[in-house]
């Protein structure tokens, strides 16, 4: 279902204002990687879901949210040196000075810099990121290189200032505490709803298939999250604004951050405007003209 909806933003929307770079071929290679690692965790995820379901009568539920949280570390683990190499190319960043201020922040920020690499981001699209991945020693900084050639060195270091902000503030684990709460409280309802008799007779399924209730279970509960939306989108613009504000601090001045968000949303064509209901419910981060505000006002605060 999703697939053509993938070729018209990729090959129509994003090809008419000048993002899109990747080739049909690449394209295509991605699609089937995408569904071969999909296949492949859904098999290591539903396989032991399921024996769990199956085999351990009264506490499965528990046993399944254990699990569930080691998977969601292990991919977290995994991430950077198993899933990007298949997309991407790593290398080690070639600009000396730009490598010696990223970790030079970094100790600022009491944050241990594994390792800081770009990747060749260029020839699937010209969107611009940085970001931080893994844990433990896969730990790393991971700069696209789409953004090393199109923004000066103050405004990539005050990106990656902001994502030092995020690591620092725990938000991470924080998200990742929260979505391990929620799960908790899923598999707990579904505890006991996989043995409500109405669940099977409404679908008329026999009510000894286990499976199919839990299943069943899934289909009911996804639209729930829909109306949780607005509390997640919440809380991460508040993490967004904390990380903006860190930013700041390290950077000692506003100015390379708001230089780089101006820059990034007239070259991502950013709805400087949007309907404050919609933006409240949707948006993971304050609009553009918000955060623009708020560190322009952190800006007059210091002068």
């Amino acid at each position: 279902m999703e697939i053509p909806f993938g070729i018209y933003s990729t090959f129509v929307i994003e090809k008419k204002y000048g993002f899109s770079t990747i080739t049909p071929r690449l394209w295509i290679s991605d699609l089937f990687k995408d569904i071969l690692i999909s296949l492949v965790l859904m098999i290591l995820l539903l396989g032991p879901v399921l024996g769990l379901v199956y085999h351990v009568k009264t506490y499965w539920w528990l046993l399944v949210w254990i699990f569930f949280v080691s998977f969601q570390v292990f991919l977290l683990w995994i991430y950077p040196v198993v899933i990007i190499p298949m997309f991407y190319e790593y290398s080690e960043v070639e600009d000396q000075d730009l490598k010696s201020d990223i970790i030079s922040i970094a100790e600022k920020a009491g944050i241990e810099v594994k390792g800081i690499y770009q990747i060749n981001a260029g020839k699937r699209s010209r969107h611009t990121n940085a970001f931080f991945t893994g844990m433990g020693k896969t730990k790393r900084i991971v700069l696209y290189d789409t953004l090393i050639e199109s923004h000066a060195k103050d405004e990539i270091l005050s990106i990656l200032a902001h994502e030092m902000g995020h690591w620092k503030r725990r938000h991470v684990l924080k998200q990742a505490f929260l979505m391990a709460i929620a799960s908790f409280a899923v598999l707990f309802f579904s505890s006991y709803l996989i043995n409500w008799p109405v669940l099977y007779t409404t679908f008329g399924i026999n009510p000894k298939i286990k499976y199919a209730g839990l299943f069943l279970i899934v289909i009911m509960l996804r639209p729930l999250a829909f109306f949780f939306t607005p509390v997640v989108s919440n809380i991460s613009r508040r993490f967004e604004i904390q990380a903006d504000t860190y930013s700041y601090n390290v950077m000692q001045s506003a100015k390379p951050l708001i230089k780089t968000l101006k820059r990034i949303a007239k070259e991502n064509l950013a709805n400087l405007f949007p309907h404050p209901a919609f933006a409240w419910f949707y948006y993971s981060h304050p609009p553009i003209t918000e955060r623009l505000g708020y560190l322009k006002e952190m800006e007059r605060d210091t002068m």
